[in-house]
């Protein structure tokens, strides 16, 4: 018994060292584009057991619209996550929203397999959230930061509840 179990870990871990990961993100990288959303990096590292993704500029429709320092995509299978570090919007968007994130995490699971979680932190304050990946909704909880509470922008994508602010749209 001890051997199946060791020999499944082992495997388990093979195949995570193993896996083609620049070969998925440059994968994920061509969906995108079929949806206008193009990414551009400086740098792309396989590491041991993620990938590590640098200087990052976001485009929608062929105008930019972030940059982001660093993403780091953990592809565990069972448990996989994309940490997204130092978000700045570009000028064009900033007159929409002019807000920096600092930090935007990304996380799925087999056990929660039709949602993608969502937890984010910056000048805007708190966001949590999840987007159903079945019936493509996505629902957003906003606990602001005085700074963001008072900017006239917030009330065009959130609506103030006792719960918080939210945003609920489907894609």
């Amino acid at each position: 018994m001890k051997k199946i179990l060791l020999s499944l870990v082992v495997f388990y871990i093979a195949l995570i060292v193993l896996m083609p990961k620049k070969e998925l993100y440059y994968t994920l990288n061509d969906i995108l584009k079929s949806n206008l959303i193009e990414i551009s990096q400086k740098s792309l590292h396989d590491k041991l057991f993620f990938l590590e993704i640098k200087d990052v500029e976001l485009y929608y429709d062929k105008a930019k619209v972030a940059d982001i320092k660093k993403i780091d995509i953990i592809p565990f299978i069972f448990f996989n996550k994309a940490t997204i570090l130092n978000i700045e919007l570009a000028d064009s968007v900033k007159n929409i929203l002019n807000f920096k994130a600092k930090e935007l995490k990304l996380t799925y699971n087999i056990f929660g397999f039709s949602k993608i979680y969502i937890a984010s932190n910056g000048t805007f304050g708190e966001l949590e959230g999840e987007f159903d990946l079945k019936s493509k909704k996505l629902f957003l909880k906003l606990t602001p930061s005085k700074e963001f509470e008072n900017d006239k922008n917030i009330n065009k994508f959130f609506k103030k509840t006792e719960n918080g602010y939210i945003h609920e749209s489907s894609i």
